[in-house]
């Protein structure tokens, strides 16, 4: 899989609850479930872990509260005013 950067910096494609890590392989599900109530302390089921990457249009997303979308929400409706926040990759936005 070709590398999938986020506006944050964050690796989709090294992600296991990432969407098409899901489908090559569904047990990265139970070991996303099974590491996070080690390290963690909390259980997310096993088939509530898929995530579309918060680049995609209307995407599901594990972490529903994040604050860089937030920002990046921001920054999209600000162009062509640039936020120190944005980081401006528009061949990385066409992939997706």
């Amino acid at each position: 899989m070709k590398p999938i950067l986020t506006r944050c910096g964050y690796r989709c494609d090294l992600c296991l609850a990432y969407k098409a890590n899901v489908e090559n392989n569904p047990s990265n599900q139970q070991k996303l479930s099974d590491g996070w109530y080690k390290y963690f302390g909390f259980r997310l089921p096993p088939e509530k872990i898929i995530c579309d990457g918060c680049m995609s249009n209307n995407p599901k997303l594990i972490d529903q509260a994040c604050l860089v979308k937030h920002f990046l929400i921001i920054c999209a409706n600000a162009k062509p005013v640039f936020h120190p926040f944005c980081i401006s990759n528009d061949k990385q936005q066409a992939q997706h």
